[in-house]
């Protein structure tokens, strides 16, 4: 159909059949093929046949002024689809940890490397982002320690290194693994990568906590070492702001250092390569922030 009207509105521009060919780079019989089928189609006439010249109708006038405006419109259309950039969504799943800490900052640069980048981003626990990423409701996540499952690629980042956060006040600046045993412990919920790797190390030192609370908000747990209510082994960075207001301390554990790799991780059926590497640089500029 829009063939036929492109060749209707360049025989009527100039009522000529045979200007019209030229231009269009048809035979004059195929031209004459095309608006007989479209007089067919509209069941009226178009053009009056005069001897050998044609003059358009009161109908065929009418078609060629809308004629005109739908091909300005396609052509409008088609600019600016040119000129505007595609936007691309990407699904990020972002730990509790990078979230609540570089995630924003990060978030802009990245951002500012791929100016057409959509981000929508979830903050939860890494145990949730790996089953989105199976499950192909996330693109990309930012996951606390390495993923064991096959299906998932994963790349270091950095490392984030862990204290033991007490109350401002509190007399130590250092504690035996006994000492650590015996103290109230605020603990962040059971399948964040924080808890896991805490309670992983802790066993293995022989250390088993009194855990007092569990809690998917790092702000609740910092709330309740401000008010004595325990303490908390978490990443430096998640705490780094209440240490420099002087809202809590760290206290260190004897013999005892605990660090764990920040992972960008994606399904390996995804080609995901391209953003990844950009996510990579930018979570690298943020390393000395941990």
């Amino acid at each position: 159909m829009l063939r036929k009207l492109e060749i209707f509105k360049e025989v009527a521009f100039d009522s000529s059949i045979s200007n019209a060919a030229k231009r269009l780079h048809m035979s004059q019989p195929a031209v004459s093929v095309a608006i007989k089928e479209l007089e067919e189609q509209y069941q009226c006439l178009l053009f009056h046949r005069v001897g050998k010249r044609l003059v358009i109708t009161d109908k065929g006038s009418w078609l060629f002024q809308r004629t005109v405006e739908l091909f300005d419109r396609m052509d409008m259309m088609e600019q600016r689809l040119k000129e505007e950039p595609e936007f691309q969504k990407l699904r990020v799943g972002v730990s509790m940890s990078v979230g609540n800490t570089i995630f924003p900052s990060l978030v802009k640069e990245v951002v500012s490397r791929v100016p057409t980048l959509d981000i929508y981003a979830q903050i939860e626990s890494s145990q949730n982002i790996e089953d989105k990423l199976i499950k192909n409701v996330v693109d990309i996540g930012i996951l606390e320690g390495v993923s064991q499952d096959p299906r998932l690629i994963s790349h270091v980042a950095f490392t984030d290194r862990f204290v033991l956060v007490v109350p401002i006040d509190y007399d130590h600046e250092e504690i035996s693994l006994k000492q650590l045993s015996s103290l109230k412990f605020l603990a962040r919920e059971k399948g964040s990568g924080t808890r896991e790797l805490v309670d992983a190390v802790l066993s293995a030192n022989g250390v088993r906590l009194h855990v007092q609370w569990e809690s998917h908000s790092v702000e609740a747990i910092i709330q309740g070492i401000i008010h004595h209510l325990g303490v908390c082994i978490l990443p430096y960075a998640l705490v780094k702001n209440q240490i420099e207001l002087n809202q809590v301390k760290t206290c260190r554990i004897r013999g005892l250092s605990i660090e764990r790799v920040v992972t960008l991780a994606y399904h390996r059926d995804k080609d995901m390569q391209d953003i990844v590497s950009v996510f990579l640089k930018s979570l690298k500029s943020h390393e000395n922030f941990t």
